[in-house]
């Protein structure tokens, strides 16, 4: 085997490498550099594994071994000691990493910059950055840290400020200001009174246990003075220093010794029934150890969130229902031997004609994707919704206005950079399987079946998520990975090339959205009939709950005293869909704020005042028919808080977006939390419990444990900051970390519920923490809170928060009950263009219900934004004849840094009545209403109206679809 010898990081490095492998291989497996990291190699396109060669950036996944040999390499590990503590304290500070994957890459590019003295033009950063992806944060605060590195670089290593540069999250520069009860030191207040621009916004009056009361929570302490890392701070994210300098371990970066790399191979064609799987060549590669087909399961091979129609592996004999199949899976000694044995496996189909049209698919005597021969069958219609109330037909004969459209919304590429990984160790007799998913329990269940197993003998333990976004509920890779552990009796990893992940994984619904609306001659609306048709794709996954979400939000944030809604999910043999941020709601809200652009078309006022004449009050009811609460406000606040912009602004558009908190619907969810008290901790002086890390000894520590997943959002942070804010314990004592236990009770992190309803439970787990050390201070004046803390070693504080008050529309529990969902969020975007169409500005107002971190509120949001503008303009995953047309990260549309426009993110707070904190979910409601916002603004600009997406015929998308190149360019 030929070897290589290179400088890297300072040190004369050796490895070997076989022909054919690419220098991230290198850096990677045989050198256990792991910060460089793989999210498209050898594509070149998401700039995860640049390294500087000879100072210059390069990316390791398009150059050779051969061609390194001599050269000096630094990777995130190398770079200086100063460098490496001014890039990451500058991520963190500025808001600039989220999930972290794309991170260590975008350093070296900074570090690059920041030697060159380029960091003080903004533009010149953006420009810089073309040649990388990242899929959370939209690149602003990314471009901030860069420059505030480079500002501390020319103030002798120290950062130039203590806050982010920016700090307004409120629409200070708006001339608005934040919900005065949540200001440190105004004392608590349970009536709150919004500030707005223009009239007067209505009293909203909490339950009490909503917000923070005036008793004492410690003596001397009032729970209205707060804390330095509690609710309403902007904590650092926890774990963000690691995060950014490539610490923190994905499941790819793992290593165990004796392990074993898996590959897979997947279907060639979306129907197609599979003859004969050939592996004897295969099994006879340098180092492979076996091929594993549908023969060697020993369970169900049946997997699926909701329907177990998914195959581990498709058998001989059986019929593919889209590429994303997996047919076998070669394991050898090493990656590169693994993939390469792969090639060599035969397949010998009998080509089907595909199903790739839903409605054809519906049409009598049409083929069956899951037919009797396929693994589960069933019939095309994967699941129907329908609800109505009112008398449509009335209201539309009665109506001044009525307005017929269909609007068309493609399918979506999640382009998560991390690609699904898992590894898998044989512990007794049965299984440990690392693995990067959004929860734990239906992983555990369904491998558990898989190998056969009790599901006492599988543990699950959750990694870091590179991002997910809805696409990594569903087994990917693990019960494969698993089925050649437990057979081999070693550790098995596998992880997907950027293509095959792309091929397999989920995608955002195509949606056909059918509108019949009718208002009266004010503009008013009085009824909404709606029919909606998605393509699920090969197999169900989410597409019956997402296009249930989809009818539930049909009517937007309106009152419709009227309304009719079908929705159904059919399979086809195009590439599966299934959950991605928004969850069915951008789609049925693009279509929403479509109509009423119209209508306000033909009343002959704005959008916004159309909007402003329909927006939902308390007491009306939302399209499920659920009766809106007082926190409904929030969103005539956030349509409020951007009536001068969008006033004043030449070419404009704007959109109102809601989206649920949690899965509803009649769905039983919670948040639970363990808090322990445990040995050790930093050694300093001691202080009182509003001090910082510096008040506390080696005494004793705080454990949280949480039962959902930390992708990037901020759960952990959020969650910390509620154990402050009750306990006034310091931060800096405190570590969060997920629990299998707890895990298996909380199920998925989906449907932007895991904050609201965490901290809810840790707000109850803490105050009994805060009363055992109240009670020893208050036994013993001379005690100090942190002998008080360590006398509680051992201790353990659970606390939970369950929603079990929701029902499905359509269903006669709903009839008395039309409580849907635990809560919303909601949101007014309004999307400014230049004079020449340019993409210029968006506004976006966010009701969050109660910011608990804003800086990290303010992240989600932008990087909603972000997604949403892609999802208007740019972004679509194409077929033809349920084939892919590309597997290429750069053919999909996603906007780069350097063609963002300028985005003004307000915080509105309306607290709920219900969840934590009176906090609302943020993960989604981010790119909800873009879409629409963008329409109008085109519309404004050159007067077309647009009822398809992606909208990629305006100049705004020409100038935001970014040209191929490579991030080392």
């Amino acid at each position: 085997m030929p070897s290589v010898t290179f400088n890297l990081n300072g040190q004369i490095t050796a490895a070997s490498y076989e022909p054919g492998m690419h220098f991230l291989d290198v850096l990677r497996e045989e050198c256990g550099v792991v910060s460089a990291k793989d999210g498209c190699a050898p594509e070149g396109t998401c700039g995860c594994c640049l390294v500087l060669i000879d100072g210059h950036p390069a990316l390791a996944c398009l150059r050779k071994p051969e061609q390194m040999a001599g050269h000096n390499v630094v990777t995130v590990e190398g770079l200086a000691d100063d460098t490496r503590r001014i890039l990451g304290e500058a991520f963190v500070l500025e808001g600039g990493v989220q999930c972290g994957f794309c991170i260590p890459g975008i350093v070296i590019r900074a570090a690059s910059l920041m030697r060159r003295g380029v960091t003080s033009d903004r533009r010149a950063v953006a420009k810089a950055l073309d040649g990388h992806l990242c899929r959370c944060t939209g690149y602003g605060r990314i471009i901030d840290a860069i420059q505030t590195a480079g500002d501390a670089c020319r103030n002798g290593g120290r950062l130039p400020r203590s806050e982010p540069r920016r700090h307004l999250f409120f629409g200070e520069e708006f001339g608005l200001s934040r919900n005065p009860a949540f200001v440190k030191g105004n004392g608590a207040n349970n009536t709150v009174r919004l500030k707005a621009d223009t009239t007067d916004t209505p009293e909203v009056r909490l339950k009490a246990d909503a917000t923070l009361s005036d008793a004492p929570l410690v003596s001397g302490f009032s729970r209205t003075k707060g804390n330095g890392n509690g609710i309403g701070t902007c904590t650092p994210r926890l774990g963000g220093l690691e995060r950014s300098l490539g610490e923190r371990p994905f499941v790819g970066d793992l290593f165990v010794p004796g392990m074993l790399h898996g590959a897979v191979v997947l279907s060639k064609h979306p129907r197609a029934r599979v003859l004969a799987i050939r592996t004897s060549a295969a099994a006879a590669m340098p180092g492979v150890v076996r091929v594993f087909t549908a023969a060697d399961v020993p369970g169900g091979r049946g997997t699926g969130l909701n329907v177990p129609d998914l195959p581990v592996f498709v058998a001989v004999g059986e019929t593919t229902c889209c590429v994303g199949d997996f047919l076998a899976m070669a394991v050898a000694d090493t990656a590169f031997h693994a993939r390469q044995a792969t090639g060599k496996i035969d397949v010998d189909y009998e080509v089907l004609e595909p199903v790739t049209d839903p409605v054809a698919a519906l049409a009598p005597g049409a083929p069956q994707v899951h037919s009797g021969d396929t693994l589960y069958p069933a019939p095309n219609l994967v699941e129907t919704t329908a609800f109505s109330r009112g008398n449509v037909d009335a209201a539309l004969a009665a109506s001044a206005h009525v307005i017929e459209e269909t609007f068309v919304t493609q399918p979506v590429e999640p382009a998560f950079l991390e690609p699904e990984a898992c590894l898998a160790v044989p512990q007794g007799n049965g299984i440990k399987v690392h693995t990067q998913s959004q929860g734990s329990v239906f992983d555990h269940l369904q491998i558990a079946r898989v190998l056969n197993l009790p599901p006492g003998d599988v543990e699950i333990v959750l990694a870091a998520s590179g991002g997910a976004f809805g696409a990594k509920e569903e087994l990917s890779i693990q019960a494969q990975t698993a089925v050649a552990a437990l057979l081999l009796g070693r550790p098995v990893k596998t992880v997907l090339t950027r293509a095959q992940s792309t091929q397999h994984h989920v995608k955002r619904h195509p949606m056909t959205l059918k509108y019949t609306v009718g208002a009266d001659a004010g503009g008013h609306l009085l009824a909404v009939r709606a029919r909606i048709l998605g393509d699920a794709g090969g197999y169900a996954g989410t597409s019956g709950k997402c296009l249930l979400r989809a009818a539930c939000h049909s009517c937007g944030p309106y009152r419709v005293p009227n309304v009719d809604v079908e929705s159904k999910a059919v399979y086809t043999n195009n590439p599966t869909s299934g959950a991605m941020r928004g969850f069915g709601s951008n789609q049925a809200q693009f279509a929403m704020e479509g109509v009423m652009d119209r209508l306000a078309e033909k009343v002959g006022v704005d959008g916004w005042d159309i909007r402003e004449r329909n927006i939902l009050n308390p007491g009306d009811a939302f399209g499920t028919g659920q009766i809106m609460r007082e926190s409904v406000r929030g969103m005539r606040a956030s349509l409020e808080a951007v009536k001068k912009v969008y006033k004043t602004a030449k070419f404009k558009g704007i959109g109102c977006g809601i989206k649920s908190t949690g899965l509803g619907n009649g769905t039983i969810e919670g948040g639970h939390i363990v808090i322990r008290v445990v040995e050790g901790g930093p050694t300093s002086r001691s202080r009182p419990r509003s001090g910082g890390a510096e008040a506390f000894g080696g005494g004793a520590r705080v454990e949280i444990l949480n039962g959902y997943t930390e992708m990037g959002q901020g759960v952990y942070t959020a969650t910390m900051q509620a154990v402050c804010e009750e306990t006034r314990l310091p931060a800096d004592i405190m570590t969060v970390r997920w629990d299998r236990e707890l895990g298996n009770r909380c199920g998925e992190t989906w449907a932007s519920r895991a904050t609201t309803l965490s901290c809810a439970a840790a707000q109850e787990a803490a105050r009994k923490l805060a009363a055992d050390l109240d009670e020893s201070v208050r036994l013993k004046p001379d005690t100090t809170y942190e002998d008080a803390l360590g006398q509680l070693v051992g201790r353990e504080y659970a606390g939970e928060y369950v929603c079990n008050f929701t029902t499905r529309p359509g269903t006669p529990e709903a009839v008395t009950n039309p409580t849907t969902h635990l809560t919303f969020s909601y949101s007014t975007q309004v999307v400014i263009l230049g004079d020449d169409g340019r993409l210029e500005r968006v506004v976006a107002a966010h009701d969050v219900g109660r910011a608990i971190n804003p800086r990290l509120c303010a992240e989600q949001m932008e990087g909603g934004v972000h997604m949403g503008l892609g999802y208007a303009l740019s972004e679509t995953f194409t077929s033809t004849d349920g084939t892919p047309d590309s597997l290429s990260l750069r053919d999909l549309g996603i906007v780069r840094a350097k063609h963002m426009p300028k985005v003004d993110v307000i915080l509105i707070e309306v607290p709920d009545e219900v969840g934590g904190y009176g906090a609302k979910g943020v993960g989604e409601i981010g790119c909800v209403a873009t879409a629409g916002a963008v329409a109008g603004a085109l519309h404004s600009h050159d007067g077309v109206r647009r009822f398809r997406l992606p909208m990629d015929d305006s100049a705004a998308a020409a100038t935001s679809i970014p040209k191929s190149r490579h991030a080392g360019s």
